[in-house]
Formats: structure tokens, sequence, C-alpha cells
């Protein structure tokens, strides 16, 4: 079994009680925070596979109450190619329980695609965050249907703040992919670096997908440097 595997396992077994108790103890008087914003994407790229060549439009939404998160996210792509998605909506919910320097995390999002055929995509989520240097996080998505039911995707993560002062922040970051699919070729489907900036609500990055197996994941025909702007606001 892959190690990866045993590790969502133990994930499992062991966040899932406690999420159950926290919940329990949630209050009613929660405070409640929203968030909305928008940005623009050169080219709209999902765990580094190219979705839309062209740019791409993408808005969201999520109310947080305590632990628990829902909200809403979609791309309207500018022009699209032959097998390109022009439009996206994601729906999606979470729940977030910190425990010391560990956050655990469990989720569900369902992808649709307006104005296509495209059956909607669903998929769980677990997700364990560490409150150290680089903030590594270790994630895993497991489609339950659509084009991506029995696949599984692995995510290594990490982010590290280099400046921050009177509102304006700078951060490095990367992220490893694994593709365990159902059907197709098993393994490390890429690595984005990304460079980042704020300045209160304003937001930037540059971002580079680099090639690891074209087998799992050819990037020939993709794009690879992609750049983002956008903007939210809490209330």
């Amino acid at each position: 079994m892959h190690p990866l595997r045993i590790a969502l396992g133990l994930f499992a077994c062991t966040a899932l009680p406690a999420l159950a108790v926290e919940v329990e103890k949630t209050a009613s008087t929660t405070p409640i925070s929203t968030t909305a914003g928008a940005d623009l994407a050169s080219a709209y790229i999902f765990r580094g596979f190219t979705v839309n060549k062209r740019p791409a439009l993408q808005p969201a939404l999520k109310v947080q109450v305590g632990g628990f998160t829902a909200g809403a996210w979609g791309s309207l792509a500018s022009d699209v190619q032959p097998g390109e998605v022009e439009k996206e909506m994601d729906l999606y919910t979470s729940y977030d329980l910190p425990l010391d320097m560990v956050t655990l995390s469990a989720g569900y999002t369902q992808y649709m695609y307006p104005d296509t055929e495209l059956d909607d995509d669903q998929e769980i989520m677990a997700k364990v965050s560490l409150s150290t240097l680089l903030s590594p996080s270790l994630a895993a998505y497991r489609g339950v249907g659509g084009g991506i039911e029995d696949s599984t995707y692995y995510e290594l993560a990490g982010k590290q703040e280099i400046f921050a002062k009177d509102g304006f922040a700078s951060t490095l970051g990367a992220t490893m992919g694994y593709l365990d699919r159902a059907e197709g070729t098993d393994g490390i489907s890429h690595l984005t670096v990304s460079a980042g900036a704020s300045y209160k609500v304003i937001t930037a990055s540059l971002n580079y997908v680099a090639e690891t197996d074209s087998k799992v994941n050819d990037l020939s025909e993709q794009e690879q440097f992609f750049v983002m702007s956008g903007a939210s606001f809490t209330f």
C-alpha cells in the first residue's frame, strides 16, 4: 500500500473523532466572517494542468463560522480553445480543527461546468498543516463522483513569509502534486514555485509549473508560467 494512503487512513482514524467532539462544542454565538473577492489569472492552471490558456476572471465568496467554512468559486475564461471549459463554478465546505501547532482539516468540493454536458466532479479532502517554519501541509483529495471518481490527488505544500511591514507582505511558496489515477500513469504530476506580494486587500503572484514526469503530466503543450492579481475584502 502506498505510504500516502497509509497516512490518509491514520488521519481519518484520529481526526474524525476529534472533529465530531469539536462540532458539539461550537456555540451559536460564534462570530461570522465573510470574504468576497476576485482574481484575474493570465491562464487557469489547476494542480499543474492547464484548464484555459487565455486569461480568466475568478470571483470567490466564502463564509466562516468558527472552524467551519463554506464558499463558492468560479472561473470565466476570456476565450477557449477546443477541449477547454469556458465556465466553472465550485461549491465547497470544510472544517478546521486546531490542535496546538497542528491543524486538521476535512472538506468536500463539487465542481460544476455550466453550458457543457460534463458531469459534476466531486471530491472529499483531508489535510494536515503545521504552524512551523515554511508552514508545511500534506493534503489528500479523493474523487467520489464525475470524471475524477476513484482517483486521488496528494499535495505537499509550503509557504514562507519573507517580508512584512506597514500592510505590505511578500511570500515564497512551492507545491508538489502526486496523482493516483483510476486509469493512466500514477506519479508526481508537477512542481509549482510561486512568489507573491500583497498590500492590504490587493494581491499578486508569479507562478511557474515545472514538469516532473511527462508520462503523468506532459507540459509541452500546456502553460507553465502564469500571473495572478486580485483583491479581497473581509467583513
